[in-house]
């Protein structure tokens, strides 16, 4: 193994938009399209922290 987690061990990321932890559905969504254009895990993290801001 490379060091690398395999993919079922990778975390979805999630934009959470108050203290109730409610999910901020369509930040969520747009993630989720990148993850599954094949877009690279850091791009999709990193796009996750700019929308949360």
């Amino acid at each position: 193994m490379s060091g690398a987690l395999p993919r079922y061990f990778r975390p979805e990321w999630v934009v959470v938009f108050d203290e109730d932890l409610g999910l901020n559905v369509e930040a969520c969504a747009y993630l989720a399209g990148l993850h599954a254009a094949g877009r690279a895990f850091n791009t999709v993290k990193t796009y996750a922290g700019r929308i949360a801001l």
